[in-house]
């Protein structure tokens, strides 16, 4: 183990940080699906968003 080095500072969940980062922000700052305050139309889009990509993927 390298003490002193930058890339000790933070030990990554993920092969890629960018990309976790980003999944971070974005769901950091989409609205909550069961807040009161979240417009119906959103909910109605992000269910059809969700299942779409969901039957795109190959798992």
């Amino acid at each position: 183990m390298r003490h002193g080095h930058i890339s000790t500072l933070h030990i990554w969940w993920a092969r890629r940080p960018l990309a976790a980062c980003r999944a971070v922000i974005c769901a950091a700052l989409w609205p909550d699906l069961v807040a009161e305050n979240c417009p119906q139309e959103f909910r109605e889009d992000a269910a059809k968003i969700i299942t779409e990509f969901a039957k795109q993927t190959d798992y």
